[in-house]
């Protein structure tokens, strides 16, 4: 063989071990990569179900934050370590939970024997403290349990929701259908265990009967803490007619406003977008209170409450430019033993949004009100001809009932959210979803740690 062929055959044999040096080289690269994978994917599992355990720990208090907790998981062949505490920004209220999940490639590291781990960290962000009340209703009537329209010619034009299933139609012809829209109770009822004839006081008929998807729930949010509000001293009482300027009271309180007999106040609410706040101990009108400007002002009333037979708020403004805060202790007028009662009536024109704190509200004698009405009381009454154009009456924790006579109606416009219903006589509701009310910029605890964000 020639110095040439021997040369040639050295140069294939040694192209040969390259490429099977190469060809093995890539197959463990690849085995490597897959491995790696692998064993990152189960250190992000292990990661997000330490996480979940965290997060259900924190809502069902059994962790209490700040705290490290540090587990080995011989089940999933890795641990975790889980970091959580609340976020150091104030403008932030959340909880930070930060999970690593760790992977062991070689089984015995847990018992100190191995060297490789793969690790995945997770951080989340729960909720604590407030979020803006946003409350979803896109129905007439909402009741938690106990619906009664058996009295008179009752009458819903909209859906009705509940979370039970107790609803009462009464007697008399089939044909007097009670609820123009959809009726759905409660996901935990039966439709079975409706009043027999329900198909007949639905007009949709059992089509338009049926169960919700999950219970519904209304909690009251957050109602204002007047200190914060008070931040520009103290201001002299009002007590005769006269003009003042809202934004001269803006963070001021006033001991009385006291407007009585024949006395007009008027007040300058100032250009589109101003927001005057007044805190206010007690608080009456006899005659008038007219807006002028384009302005909003909020009332944070602390005692005291009334507003004279034939009186007249705002009415020729726009409901969304009053808002009035009613916080009612010591001085509030008591109705049926110790229950207070905030009363609008003898034809009393309201036009703003009313949220009471604890005060029960009551209607009656041709009172018209324009705007929300929101309260945490316990019954929410509306007699005789009285009407309240309302995106919502929101009581939640009361027993609303509407008393209309037979040329006298009780109408509600807009929506009712309550614990317990009941019409009689000449009552309606017709749900509006175009009344341009804005609901009153406040807040609402969050429940259960809600997940804000999650990376």
């Amino acid at each position: 063989m020639g110095k040439y062929a021997i040369f040639l055959v050295l140069a294939l044999t040694f192209s040969m071990l390259t490429y099977s040096y190469a060809l093995r080289n890539s197959i463990f690269i690849s085995e490597h990569r897959t491995v790696q994978s692998f064993s990152y994917s189960q250190a992000h599992n292990i990661a997000q179900s330490a996480a979940m355990l965290a997060i259900n720990g924190i809502r069902s208090g059994d962790i209490i934050y700040p705290d490290t907790i540090d587990e080995e998981w011989e089940g999933m062949n890795g641990g975790y370590t889980l970091e959580i505490y609340q976020d150091p920004d104030p403008d932030n209220s959340q909880v930070i939970v930060q999970s690593t999940g760790r992977f062991y490639e070689n089984k015995d590291q847990i018992n100190g024997n191995g060297v490789q781990e793969v690790a995945y960290t997770i951080n989340i962000g729960l909720l604590i403290g407030t979020t803006k009340w946003d409350p979803t209703f896109d129905q007439a009537l909402h009741a938690e349990d106990n619906i009664d329209l058996s009295s008179g010619n009752a009458h819903i034009d909209g859906d009705v929701t509940m979370n039970g299933q107790n609803i009462n139609f009464g007697s008399g012809n089939s044909t007097d259908y009670k609820i123009d829209g959809r009726f759905d109770i409660g996901p935990d009822h039966s439709t079975d265990d409706l009043p027999y004839d329900s198909a007949d006081r639905v007009k949709g008929g059992e089509d338009y009967i049926g169960n919700l998807d999950e219970k519904l729930e209304y909690d009251m949010p957050e109602f204002p803490v007047y200190s914060e509000v008070w931040n520009n001293g103290d201001r002299n009482n009002i007590d005769n007619s006269q003009t003042i300027n809202a934004s001269d009271y803006d963070g001021a309180r006033i001991d009385r406003i006291d407007v009585g007999g024949n006395n007009v106040l008027t007040i300058n609410t100032g250009k589109e977008g101003d927001v005057s706040k007044i805190i206010v101990g007690e608080f009456a009108i006899g005659r008038e209170l007219i807006f002028e400007g384009e302005g909003r002002v909020e009332f944070y009333v602390e005692s005291k409450f009334d507003v004279g037979n034939n009186s007249k708020i705002n009415d020729a403004g726009d409901p969304n430019q009053l808002m009035l805060y009613y916080r009612g202790y010591d001085e509030v007028k008591l109705e049926d033993g110790d229950d207070e009662t905030l009363t609008l009536g003898g034809n009393t024109i309201f036009n703003g949004s009313l949220y009471a704190k604890e005060a029960n509200v009551k209607l009656h004698g041709g009172a018209r009100i324009q705007g929300n009405i929101m309260t945490g009381g316990d019954s929410v009454e509306i007699s005789g001809d009285t009407s309240a154009i309302s995106r919502l009456i929101y009581a939640p924790n009361a027993h609303v009932e509407m008393n209309g006579g037979g040329n006298q109606p009780a109408v509600v416009s807009g929506a009712v959210i309550s614990k317990s219903f009941t019409a009689n006589g000449n009552s309606n509701i017709v749900y509006n979803p175009d009344l341009d009310v804005e609901l009153p910029d406040v807040q609402i605890k969050n429940s259960g740690y809600p997940i804000a964000w999650w990376n």
